[in-house]
């Protein structure tokens, strides 16, 4: 999400996001340390604040049109943020509604990458669609906090219907000897994240080990590259729980 954003853009955001939020009291990273006990909620403020307190210190809400964007999430702030995991997404998400800059973090921890496509209509005339949003279309660069919203409440649960179309088509292409585009078609597969996860473990049961490499990534090297499906079953058994979505019925999802 974070690479698709224009610099004018990105300093939108940088200025929405100071307004709202990083002319808040600083707390130091170090509380961090305190807040253990407490809830994911609780917790994600304290490091939130931190992330913007560390935002101000060091002037990134100061438009440079050398700034890369990157100076927003490569500091250890926000890294602590995306640390909270999958149980802090809904929070995020709720909190994305008044800082964008937030969906960098839902991309970290569910490891899901939209792709954009833009077409030309006439002048001043443009459609703007999402290919894992089917069906939905605008006449302007999408918001990515509903893009994320419409993903969250509706679209990744037809995650297991698009990983088996990519599978499908993987399986052709290698079987016509293009590698590249059954390569390009594994990327796809990493794409849809950690919801594909269920969908992964079945076919590397059924002796798929190539996909192996995709699960250990979407895990952040949990899995290894070159676990054989029955460690990749125990793995998942023991952590199954860790690694599956929070139902969407929650308030602060929509």
């Amino acid at each position: 999400m974070r690479a698709r954003r224009g610099t004018w853009f990105t300093w939108v955001l940088v200025c929405l996001a100071a307004m709202t939020g990083a002319g808040t009291p600083y707390r130091a990273a170090s509380a961090l340390a305190d807040d253990t006990g407490t809830g994911t909620q609780q917790l994600f403020e304290v490091r939130y604040q931190a992330w913007q307190a560390y935002l101000m210190e060091h002037d990134v809400f100061s438009p440079r049109s050398d700034t890369p964007p990157d100076r927003y999430f490569d500091n250890e702030p926000f890294r602590q943020i995306v640390a909270l995991g999958i149980p802090a997404i809904p929070t995020l998400l709720a909190k994305s509604q008044t800082d964008i800059l937030l969906a960098a973090a839902l991309t970290d921890i569910t490891k899901v990458e939209f792709h954009f496509r833009n077409e030309i209509l006439g002048l001043r005339k443009e459609r703007w669609t999402v290919d894992e949003l089917p069906g939905v279309q605008w006449d302007h660069d999408p918001d990515d906090r509903e893009v994320w919203r419409r993903w969250w409440t509706q679209e990744r649960f037809h995650t297991p219907e698009r990983f088996a179309k990519l599978y499908a088509e993987r399986q052709a292409l290698l079987q016509q000897g293009d590698a590249k585009g059954a390569q390009e078609k594994c990327e796809r597969i990493q794409n849809l994240g950690i919801p594909v996860l269920p969908c992964l473990l079945d076919k590397i049961g059924q002796g798929a080990t190539d996909l192996v490499p995709i699960l250990s990534t979407l895990t952040n090297g949990a899995v290894k590259p070159d676990a054989s499906p029955a460690d990749c079953a125990k793995w998942w058994n023991a952590h199954k729980q860790e690694w599956t979505l929070p139902p969407a019925t929650t308030d602060k999802a929509k």
